[in-house]
């Protein structure tokens, strides 16, 4: 069993408030969705600090960064529910190992884009061998108050580009 999420991007922005804005966020007293100062953290920011606590193994820490009525909508070619809601709803559409024996997960790009923010990447998965999931993906991320509220995925064909890569460099 081996999943992994991987994670490249860079900023926009740049200096010592590139990731902070400048607006109060009703999760002050959670200690959730802050950066600097004590200010809100932009939502793009939120995305990214997320998919970063996921990368390195800490679902939990990722899930606090999800309202506790959050909804993910998965691409059309997920195996399972079409809809997770809630932090546990978040927790089992993570728990790679409960689906797949091999998950491979890389955003390669995060945007805020005003009314959303945008994650681009890619996601593999296998069950027993056989590839399930290969494509591009698009998330579209909505995050209010410091926390994200929903996800809409969608899903783009990578062509088996992930896995071809993957069989090139050995590791298959």
């Amino acid at each position: 069993m081996h999943a992994t999420a991987d994670y490249a991007s860079t900023p926009k922005q740049s200096g010592p408030s590139a990731e902070v804005a400048q607006v109060p966020c009703a999760c002050l007293k959670a200690g959730l969705g802050f950066g600097r100062r004590g200010m809100a953290m932009k939502p793009a920011a939120v995305v990214r600090s997320a998919l970063d606590a996921y990368r390195a193994g800490d679902l939990e820490r990722a899930l606090q960064f999800f309202a506790p009525h959050a909804e993910w909508r998965v691409a059309d070619d997920f195996p399972g529910p079409a809809t997770y809601r809630g932090r546990d709803g978040v927790r089992s559409l993570a728990d790679t190992s409960a689906r797949f024996s091999l998950h491979h997960m890389e955003v390669t790009e995060i945007a805020d884009m005003g009314a959303f923010v945008l994650a681009h990447g890619v996601v593999y998965a296998e069950v027993d061998g056989e590839t399930v999931v290969d494509r591009v993906t698009i998330w579209r991320c909505r995050v209010q108050d410091g926390l994200i509220v929903s996800i809409d995925a969608e899903a783009l064909p990578a062509g088996a580009r992930w896995q071809a890569s993957r069989r090139a460099s050995g590791e298959g």
